[in-house]
């Protein structure tokens, strides 16, 4: 039986919670060169190397390489089991809901700038509080 150092083990289990979290195709946002891309996996997590040189990595698309899982967040998938190419919207008061708990978790302030647009917080709060009112839910 081969014996791990602890760090191994945590490059390990680093893989296999990553391959439960993440099937291959799904998306996810990677650091490299101090910008974070978004991509899909390219099949699972695995670990290369041994001792000290072990790394855990997948594939995204995008990338010419690996990627290393510690520079890797998994994107969850679209609410309400809504198809990335669909038209589909979500339920309403579930999507206030969470656009009110990304903003608690933001902060206050300017989110966006895209040709001159501007993306307020108090924008998407003033959304939020509308459909809650409108479907009778306790803003």
């Amino acid at each position: 039986m081969t014996e791990y150092s602890d760090f191994e083990r945590q490059q390990l289990q680093a893989v296999a919670d990553f391959n439960n979290a993440c099937l291959p195709g799904n998306w996810v946002s990677y650091k490299t060169d101090g910008r974070i891309q978004y991509g899909q996996t390219i099949g699972t997590a695995l670990v290369v190397g041994s001792g000290p040189a072990m790394k855990a990595i997948v594939g995204v698309t995008g990338h010419d390489r690996s990627v290393a899982l510690s520079d890797v967040t998994v994107i969850p998938p679209q609410p309400d089991d809504i198809k990335d190419d669909s038209r589909d919207l979500p339920e309403s008061t579930a999507a206030a809901g969470r656009v009110r708990e990304y903003i608690a978790s933001s902060g206050d302030g300017l989110y966006d700038l895209i040709d001159g647009h501007p993306l307020y917080a108090r924008d998407l709060e003033a959304v939020c509080r509308a459909v809650l009112d409108r479907a009778g839910v306790a803003a």
